[in-house]
């Protein structure tokens, strides 16, 4: 079997959720490109998002990641990673639901708080009390992630792999974004052109893959798949380098 990617998955969520980490599996999973708008945004600058913050201001850096989103939204279908803030935007939103699909990386403030108290490179995070501004922006945002297409919950148990796994769950429960096909020929049993590296069962792929190394930043639940097409929720990990958020 063969998954099939029709629209480009677009991981939204906190700081701390795992979005860059689950998203680099998740398209290795899929065979497809990953992108992370934060990393575009300071290749573009050339400088880093806490000096585009100090330089020109938050407005300024949501103004040029909304133009990177859409950007990237244009291209072919793959994985997508955005800051935290860029689901905020009701036009990043509505761009989205029309050109690809959302999955919220749901997790507690207990989990982001252990994943992003040791980083520097946040600014939203550069107060008094970090933990307290984390926790303020955490109840701000979680009834706009809401609005995503697919949940899966981020949980410390569980592995990168797993929540990347959790994912393409939620994602098989919606044959508009993926679907899986056959081989159509081959007798060696490999993909057929232009689905190289897409290949795989998609019923292995809906299972979570064995348990990662304990020292592993891990995380989420996954299990409650809606066959919905609006916020299903499943499971989801990981760590950012860094960014807005």
């Amino acid at each position: 079997m063969t998954e099939i990617l029709h629209k480009t998955v677009v991981l939204v969520g906190m700081m701390g959720a795992g979005k860059t980490a689950i998203g680099t599996e998740l398209a290795r999973l899929l065979g497809v490109p990953f992108v992370d708008s934060d990393d575009e945004i300071v290749r573009a600058a050339n400088m880093s998002i806490p000096e585009i913050f100090a330089r020109d201001g938050e407005a300024f850096f949501r103004l040029k990641e909304a133009q990177v989103i859409a950007r990237l939204l244009s291209g072919p279908p793959g994985i997508l990673s955005v800051g935290g803030g860029a689901f905020l935007s009701a036009e990043t939103r509505t761009r989205i639901t029309g050109l690809g699909i959302s999955v919220w990386l749901r997790a507690d403030l207990e989990l982001l708080w252990t994943r992003v108290r040791q980083k520097t490179s946040r600014p939203l995070l550069r107060t008094a009390n970090p933990r307290q501004t984390l926790g303020e922006l955490l109840a701000e945002r979680d009834p706009i992630y809401a609005l995503a297409d697919l949940t899966v919950d981020a949980r410390a148990e569980y592995s990168i792999a797993e929540m990347a796994g959790q994912v393409c769950a939620a994602l098989l429960s919606r044959p508009d974004v993926v679907q899986s096909a056959p081989y159509a020929g081959g007798t060696d049993g490999s993909a057929p052109a232009g689905t190289a590296g897409r290949a795989g069962s998609g019923a292995a792929k809906a299972q979570p893959p064995p348990r990662g190394e304990p020292d592993r930043p891990q995380t989420p639940s996954a299990g409650n798949e809606r066959a919905a097409p609006r916020n299903t929720t499943a499971g989801a990990p990981a760590r950012r380098n860094g960014g807005a958020k």
